[in-house]
């Protein structure tokens, strides 16, 4: 723990959390640049939803995050995590994730939304494997080629450099030995920046082994991308349904919306998104990715039982360090057959994803709308995050996905009512050219 104390991620999230004004892109003027232009004075954050109005004398910023990290204290404290360290979805939990997940508690409540299970001693396995050639060679090489632009590219962000770079390639050339289907593709050196920003190295890792292989991504950075490509498809059938003006506006101009869309869901938005908003929506992401959901049923259910351990396999634990609340008790004996059992949501991360693209898009609607050309089209997309009002994207984010989801019965139009896997399908077998394969066989019938 003196090591994590001493290394930039700690001293990092700690100057985060007394002074998030130092990350913002606002460089004091040198002398040779001349006076400072007069500087706007910055606009107090509106309350969250559902919080009480600041007392006299205390800023609406004061308020939320004192009363969000009281809020969550209590909740923790009425519901601890279960003993499998899991977070269990729930409509009181919901509405905190949507309300914002305390500075303090981010790194640790992500970790246990992915299901962080630290293998004792593997990363650092990992880590001498790939820095001795044990990653592929097209990896190590792309890595490299990668690792001085990522950060820059993070908006809003300043780090320091020397520390953060080798960070970075340790936890990517690791992974790219854990998992050599996938090893390494471009925007995932994104994905591990952000993790990087929050937590140490051993966290990131495994988080980002989680989110790699978990609903949201799945397919995202293997083979053919099909799941990237998928859900493109699925992207531009929704903002049809939900912008019909914009999206044949855009037709017209001959903008073709994945030219700048499939960047934001392949890095998460991180060089989309200012960080503050950046870090909202992956609270939203990482909560509907990996939290279990109760499943209700007529049958007596037993819990789940772990997978069997292979002989001479290294145990498992999960990580004890920082846990975002209290762990409630293993029961001493089994518990009487529930009804209900718990269940990942495959396709809840990945609403989140195309849900904050189509609120970018809708949040720019009338600037679109009035573009006459092609380029200015393309550049309106481009600086879409940078310009857009965060606390108003998540809010609008959140009404969606509950709501009206793309893929629910209330969905965006009457082609959409259907589950995201089925309109991931769908989009796959229309494409079946690109992706290198043939279109799946149909279900069988009957």
């Amino acid at each position: 723990m003196e090591e994590d104390m001493n290394s930039w991620t700690y001293r990092l999230v700690n100057s985060m959390a007394s002074a998030v004004e130092w990350l913002l892109d606002e460089d004091p003027p040198s002398a040779a640049s001349g006076p400072a232009p007069p500087v706007a004075p910055r606009k107090a954050e509106p309350p969250r939803p559902h919080l009480p109005p600041p007392a006299p004398g205390e800023t609406a910023a004061e308020l939320s995050e004192v009363a969000l990290l009281e809020r969550w204290r209590a909740h923790w404290r009425v519901a601890p995590l279960p003993p499998d360290g899991r977070v269990h979805r729930s409509p009181e939990l919901t509405a905190l994730v949507s309300a914002g997940v305390p500075a303090t508690d981010r790194a640790a409540f992500w970790c246990a939304c992915a299901g962080v299970d630290v293998v004792p001693g593997e990363y650092e396995r990992l880590v001498t494997q790939a820095l001795n050639g044990g990653a592929s060679r097209l990896a190590s090489v792309q890595i490299e080629k990668d690792l001085n632009r990522t950060f820059e590219g993070v908006a809003s962000v300043r780090i320091p450099e020397a520390e953060a770079v080798g960070a970075l390639r340790r936890v990517l050339s690791a992974f790219a030995v854990h998992d050599p289907v996938i090893g390494y593709t471009q925007s995932m050196n994104f994905l591990a920046a952000i993790l990087l920003i929050l937590m140490e190295e051993e966290r990131a890792f495994w988080t980002l082994a989680g989110l790699c292989k978990g609903g949201a991504l799945r397919g995202y950075y293997s083979g053919a991308m099909e799941g990237a490509v998928a859900d493109q498809c699925v992207l531009k059938d929704a903002l049809a349904a939900a912008l019909p003006a914009v999206s044949a506006h855009l037709d017209k101009l001959g903008v073709a919306v994945p030219l700048v869309s499939t960047s934001w869901l392949l890095c998460g938005f991180v060089c989309c998104l200012r960080l503050p908003a950046l870090l909202r929506v992956w609270d939203l992401l990482l909560y509907y990715d990996g939290s279990l959901s109760l499943v209700h049923s007529e049958h007596a259910a037993q819990p789940p039982q772990p997978p069997p351990q292979a002989q001479g396999s290294r145990p498992r634990r999960p990580h004890p360090v920082d846990r975002p609340g209290p762990r409630a008790p293993q029961p001493a004996a089994a518990q009487p057959a529930a009804a209900q059992h718990t269940s990942a949501d495959s396709t809840g991360g990945a609403r989140v994803l195309l849900h904050v693209a189509i609120e970018l898009v809708r949040m720019h609607q009338d600037a679109l709308l009035r573009c006459n050309s092609l380029e200015t089209a393309y550049a309106v997309l481009s600086k879409a995050g940078a310009t857009v009002d965060g606390e108003a994207l998540v809010e609008a984010v959140c009404e969606a996905i509950e709501k009206a989801p793309l893929d629910g019965p209330k969905g965006l139009g009457k082609g959409l009512g259907k589950p995201l896997a089925a309109l991931r399908a769908e989009a796959l077998s229309r494409l079946p050219a690109a992706l290198g394969s043939p279109p799946p066989a149909p279900a069988a019938t009957g």
